[in-house]
């Protein structure tokens, strides 16, 4: 994995790292040419892991491993990212994957997700799962440092038959992906009205 490059997290940059953490930054930098496994990742990406860990060196050694980890585990969920290829849009086509234009009084940024289609058998969990995936990556690198999500999944038109289409990989890799993430997501689920 070490022949990857992770130069760039942020879409528009970070401008300026912040201030006070250059010892922790290059701390994980020396900690990480010890990790052969793991690939390159720039300064704007350790202060991303780092944020997510409240800026302590090894909670954010645990992270960037798991984070890792987990690509290399299921690299079914971090490849095929074309959100046009015919996998992904079929689900982009049975789900709505927002973001709220306002954050939080607390500073949270807001993503919800639903059904738009109820037909459980047009979904295939993994797939799903990788373009939730797909849908966080973009929110994180555009959002750049931020306090945390609330991330609501609205259940509406979910049915027994949905639950039959989840895999327990996928789903494992799902739960794994939220547990190591780069930032706070405060999960709620929304019942059926």
């Amino acid at each position: 994995m070490a022949a990857t490059k992770y130069s760039h997290p942020f879409m528009s940059g970070l401008k300026a790292l912040p201030e006070g953490h250059e010892d922790d930054i290059q701390q994980i930098k020396e900690w990480m040419k010890g990790q052969p496994h793991l690939p390159y990742i720039s300064d704007e990406f350790i202060v991303l892991f780092l944020h997510s860990n409240y800026y302590k060196v090894k909670e954010t050694k645990d992270t960037i491993e798991c984070y890792f980890t987990l690509r290399t585990n299921t690299p079914d969920l971090f490849s095929n990212r074309d959100p046009l290829s015919p996998k992904n849009k079929a689900i982009l086509d049975i789900a709505n994957m927002v973001a709220f234009p306002d954050k939080t009084s607390e500073g949270f940024h807001v993503l919800l997700y639903r059904l738009s289609d109820f037909d459980y058998s047009k979904l295939n969990f993994a797939d799903a799962v990788r373009v939730f995936c797909m849908f966080n990556d973009v929110k994180l690198s555009e959002d750049r440092l931020s306090d945390g999500y609330i991330v609501i999944f609205d259940m509406k038109g979910c049915s027994l038959g949905h639950l039959t289409r989840v895999t327990l990989p996928a789903l494992r890799a799902f739960m794994n992906y939220i547990q190591v993430r780069d930032t706070v997501f405060i999960i709620m689920y929304v019942g059926p009205s």
